[in-house]
């Protein structure tokens, strides 16, 4: 979606905004761009996997978002693998329903 920056650092993000409806003459592929939602409330927590591109938006009134990025420890890298093949298996679940 139009990547600035490295890939798989901390530096990379889109030069699209997918809130600025004027992108979409800018950048046309956004066309075939499907976005999954999510709505968090409170006490929810929306894991997103490395590298994974999203957009957050608050709502109105009092919200937070809080980023938190760590190492999984190699003892558990297995974990990982089994991590990725729920979220994986969520997002094409997700993409079936429309």
């Amino acid at each position: 979606l139009y990547p600035a920056g490295e890939r798989n650092s901390a530096a990379v993000y889109s030069l699209a905004n997918l809130c600025d409806p004027a992108d979409a003459d800018r950048f046309p592929a956004l066309a075939e761009a499907r976005p999954l939602r999510a709505l968090v409330r409170e006490g929810d927590v929306l894991y997103l996997p490395c590298g994974w591109w999203h957009a957050v938006r608050g709502s109105e009134g009092r919200n937070l978002s809080v980023n938190y990025w760590f190492a999984l420890h190699e003892s558990k890298a297995d974990a990982r693998v089994e991590v990725d093949g729920i979220v994986a298996r969520a997002a094409r679940e997700a993409a079936a329903l429309g």
